[in-house]
């Protein structure tokens, strides 16, 4: 080691190594030597990989659901996007606020994913995306009391119109092998009398 270190300009003594003035701001520990050492004798160092004797781990049911979810809707053509958790606001009066938030757009937890989907949505149109498809599968923050509810939905934005919604909606359902229900519904972000 010593002619290394004295090959990169260190001074050698019985008890200590000082490092040349031009490296007292980046050579300040022991760790730091021992780096420099290392990286002139990186070659020498054998390549291995460790050993591996067991592999344990399993997927959980709910998350083989969320995987066959998640690549069943990239296979129809949607694009999987992450929207945060916190939002400036929620449609839901009882949503949980942040007692300090660190901004005020991310004071409140969301209770739908609709909302942050229009919004990518509407960023995607704006940068000249022509066709929309997008979908995030994530938690919901429901009020219940001191503390929120946690569940994990599922929602997409598509263009293309009811048929192309549906069908998507349609091939999740078989896919699942559960039936589909459809119903009229009224929603600040969806058309009047042409939403379900």
């Amino acid at each position: 080691q010593d002619r290394w270190l004295a090959k990169l300009g260190f001074d050698v003594a019985e008890t200590h190594v000082v490092a040349p003035t031009w490296r007292a701001r980046d050579v300040t520990r022991e760790i730091d030597v021992v780096e420099e050492v290392a990286r002139e004798r990186l070659e020498a160092v054998p390549f291995t990989l460790p050993a591996r004797r067991e592999m344990f781990g399993a997927l959980t049911p709910v998350q083989r659901l969320r995987r066959r979810l998640e690549n069943l809707l990239v296979g129809l053509g949607l694009t999987e996007t992450y929207t945060p958790s916190l939002r400036h606001g929620d449609a839901d009066p009882q949503a949980w606020r942040l007692p300090e938030p660190i901004s005020a757009e991310f004071a409140v937890l969301r209770t739908r994913l609709l909302p942050s989907l229009v919004e990518a949505a509407a960023r995607n149109v704006e940068l000249g995306a022509e066709r929309v498809a997008l979908f995030e599968v994530a938690r919901v923050f429901l009020p219940n009391g001191e503390l929120p509810d946690e569940e994990t939905r599922v929602a997409a934005i598509v263009d293309g119109g009811w048929n192309r919604a549906k069908g998507i909606v349609d091939t999740v359902y078989a896919a699942l092998k559960a039936e589909p229900a459809f119903e009229r519904a009224e929603d600040a972000l969806l058309h009047p009398g042409k939403s379900a």
